[in-house]
């Protein structure tokens, strides 16, 4: 429906000629129409994801990022994921999870998981979407075991410091979630970081519910109550301890894609 009406507004063929900047200056509803419609008259694939990827930037600056995304996803689903786009692979992955698709996200996965093997020829290096290739499940994503979660934690030493424990903060929150363990030596700079501002937690009351839905094997309780549990703020690293909550139910009463797919949604929020 959004592309309809994305399709129904006239522009000059100026606008789309130019349209990166045009949408830029005018970042609004008509901006992201316009983003559109030129990435729609794109016939070649990366000419098309060139489009998108600068679109995204300047959503990511301005505002209107999941606008921008759920437009976008007739055009990132008609995509395949070859290795001439592997420039765009996480970008395409990431906006396909915000949206809820995720098996054409999975394939984007596998290409970069692939494409990064090829160049290591190793395949126990972990990589950039290595954290959502574990968390999806994908093919050849190996164990995330001490020495490669190590590897991956030594390979973000290029961040700051803080951005550096915030992912790690989330990624291997959702690891135990899913009672992977993670050695208590990478868990050491977490626990010594300051507290995170605004973190939410669920009601006692709502804790203590979900854990007796689950020990009962009442599966529409336990789906109800984790998403009480979630609450507005939904699947985000501000909301990671009802998030940790409610895949641990989802996992229990058998709905383990379910699950993976709220720690997907949590891992592309926090910019894994």
């Amino acid at each position: 429906t959004l592309v309809e009406i994305y399709s129904a507004v006239p522009f000059k063929a100026a606008e789309l000629q130019d349209a990166l900047k045009q949408a830029e200056e005018q970042w609004s509803g008509r901006g992201r129409a316009l983003l559109i419609r030129a990435a729609e008259r794109q016939n070649v694939s990366a000419a098309r994801a060139e489009v998108l990827q600068a679109g995204f930037k300047i959503a990511r600056a301005k505002g209107g990022l999941r606008v921008l995304a759920v437009a976008s996803q007739p055009m990132l689903k008609a995509m395949k994921p070859t290795s001439e786009l592997a420039w765009f692979a996480g970008t395409a992955a990431r906006t396909l999870i915000e949206v809820g698709e995720f098996d054409y996200a999975r394939k984007w996965i596998e290409l970069d998981l692939r494409l990064a093997h090829e160049n290591s020829g190793t395949s126990d290096v972990p990589h950039d979407m290595w954290p959502l290739a574990i968390l999806i499940g994908a093919e050849g994503s190996g164990e995330p075991n001490a020495t490669a979660l190590e590897t991956w934690w030594q390979g973000r030493d290029r961040e700051d410091a803080a951005a550096k424990i915030e992912a790690a903060r989330v990624f291997f929150t959702l690891l135990d979630a899913f009672d992977v363990a993670v050695p208590p030596g990478l868990w050491a700079p977490i626990l010594g970081a300051p507290p995170v501002q605004g973190m939410r937690n669920p009601r006692a009351d709502i804790q203590s519910a979900l854990r007796r839905a689950v020990a009962a094997g009442h599966r529409g309780e336990a789906v109800a109550l984790s998403l009480v549990a979630l609450g507005n703020m939904g699947p985000s690293p501000n909301n990671l301890n009802a998030v940790n909550l409610a895949i641990r139910a989802l996992s229990q009463v058998g709905l383990k894609m379910e699950a993976q797919r709220i720690a997907l949604e949590t891992a592309v929020a926090a910019g894994l």
